[in-house]
C-alpha cells in the first residue's frame, strides 16, 4: 500500500471519532491503555474486528511517538496522536502479522560513546524520573556505574552513576539487533517478548511496522464498509 493511499483512508470524520473515543470518560482516565487503543482501532476496522497484539503494540507506540520541536522537546496534540494511531494501524491493514511481543514496556534512549552498527550486548536500566535507558554492556561495566549494596546482580539491583549521582534500577542484559547504525540518544521502543525476554525496535512507528511484517502472517481483517 502506498503512503498516499493511507493518507486518503484517514478522513477527518475518522479522526473526529478517534478523538471522541480517547476523550471518553473511561479512556480519559488512562488514555494510553489497551482499551483506549482498541477504541481507536475500532474506528479504523469496525467494532467486530478482533484486535491482535501487533495492533495494540503499533497503536500504543504511535500514540507515544510525539513530533519533536526544534529544541528537542516533545509536542503533544490529542488530535494529531489519534491520526498517528489510525495511520499506523491502517499501514498494516493489508498485511497484518503476528508479533513476538506480549507488551510494550516503554520508550528507551540509547547512550553510547561510539555509534553501534552490529548486534550489540546492551544493559537495560531504568530511572523513575527519566524512564528506560540502553547502554552497551562494555560501557556499563567499565566503572561508570557502581552497585549500591552487595550480592548478586539481579533484576531490581540498584546502581549509581559515578559522575551524575543518579540512581538506576538494573533490568537485564540483552542483545540489540540493529538494521541501521544507532548513535547516542537514539530512541527505541522496548517490547517484552512472549518468552520473557526483551526486544528493541527503532522509532519511528513505521520501522515497527516493517519489523512486524517479517513475522508469520495471519488472516486479513475485513475492510471497513
Amino acid at each position: 500500500m502506498k503512503v498516499h493511499d493511507i493518507a486518503a483512508d484517514v478522513t477527518r470524520s475518522m479522526v473526529d471519532e478517534a478523538v471522541a473515543a480517547l476523550t471518553d470518560p473511561l479512556s480519559l482516565r488512562n488514555p494510553n491503555s489497551a482499551d483506549a487503543m482498541r477504541k481507536v482501532i475500532a474506528v479504523a476496522f469496525g467494532k467486530e474486528y478482533v484486535v491482535t497484539d501487533l495492533m495494540l503494540v503499533v497503536a500504543t507506540c504511535a500514540f507515544h511517538s510525539h513530533p519533536q520541536s526544534s529544541d528537542g522537546g516533545a509536542l503533544f496534540n490529542l488530535r494529531a496522536a489519534a491520526e498517528r494511531v489510525l495511520r499506523a494501524v491502517l499501514l498494516l491493514r493489508d498485511e497484518p502479522r503476528v508479533i513476538v511481543a506480549s507488551a510494550v514496556l516503554g520508550n528507551a534512549t540509547l547512550q553510547t560513546a561510539a555509534p553501534l552498527s552490529e548486534p550489540t550486548e546492551v544493559v537495560v536500566y531504568y530511572s523513575a524520573s527519566s524512564g528506560y535507558w540502553l547502554r552497551p554492556a562494555s560501557e556499563f561495566n567499565d566503572g561508570r556505574f557502581l552497585q549500591i549494596g552487595t550480592g548478586p546482580v539481579l533484576p531490581g539491583t540498584l546502581f549509581q552513576h559515578v559522575k551524575s549521582g543518579g540512581t538506576y534500577e538494573w533490568i537485564c542484559v540483552s542483545t540489540l539487533d540493529l538494521e541501521s547504525p544507532a548513535s547516542d540518544m537514539s530512541k527505541f521502543v522496548v517490547l517484552e517478548g512472549v518468552d520473557g525476554g526483551l526486544r528493541f525496535q527503532r522509532m519511528p512507528i513505521r520501522a515497527l511496522g516493517n519489523w512486524a511484517r517479517r513475522q508469520q502472517p495471519e488472516s486479513r481483517p475485513e475492510k471497513r464498509a
